[in-house]
């Protein structure tokens, strides 16, 4: 099979050496990150305020009712360049309509609130990637064709310890090899039952 018609699972597979190099020295990754110092600005400060705004309540589902929160998160997505001017450009929605999706999930998201990524019991895996699909497929962040990006970098700000920020030149292009994921009529990003998307109407780049 040619590797434009690699499936998902096979596309992570391929990769499986650089994930254990990763996980084997995270340690001097991590510093090798923080040396290099090629993000700042804008993008960090923001992101530090939501994040504050996310420690002065005890749990996410109560940061929920706070609208600094998602003035500062909805200023974070904006640096992040998930908001540019110009026709065909990505755009954020209506921070409104970002606030109701969020709040909309607030019975899934107590579910996992408690949950790290790095802690979780492997019998649960499943379970947790299940809830957490649901909520990133019904969350309303951005408009057009980068569901995963978008929705993974919002949801991020909510649940820190668990869902990470995924972006197309770095966490997609590392774990699949390339800066997109398509989901084609029938395909599923990974195995088990993935939520269908709202006024999904066909395949499309996650």
């Amino acid at each position: 099979m040619g590797r434009g018609h690699q499936t998902l699972q096979e596309r992570v597979k391929e990769r499986r050496s650089s994930l254990e190099s990763l996980v084997g020295d995270f340690s001097r990754f991590v510093h090798s990150f923080d040396a290099n110092r090629q993000f700042g600005g804008p993008s960090v400060y923001f992101h530090l305020k939501t994040i504050e705004a996310l420690a002065r309540h005890p749990t996410a589902v109560d940061a929920l009712g706070d609208d600094a929160f998602f003035d500062y998160l909805y200023a974070t997505l904006a640096s992040w360049g998930l908001h540019r001017m110009g026709p065909g450009n990505a755009k954020l929605r209506d921070i409104d309509e970002l606030k109701a999706s969020f709040r909309a999930q607030a019975s899934k998201i107590e579910q996992v609130q408690q949950l790290q990524i790095d802690q979780l019991d492997p019998r649960k895996v499943s379970e947790v990637a299940e809830t957490t699909w649901a909520i990133m497929a019904s969350l309303r962040v951005g408009i057009g064709q980068t569901l995963l990006v978008a929705n993974s970098k919002a949801l991020h700000h909510l649940l820190p310890g668990l869902i990470p920020p995924i972006d197309r030149n770095y966490t997609l292009r590392f774990f699949v090899g390339r800066p997109y994921i398509y989901r084609g009529p029938g395909r599923r990003l990974l195995p088990g039952p993935l939520p269908p998307v709202p006024g999904d109407r066909g395949p499309v780049l996650w």
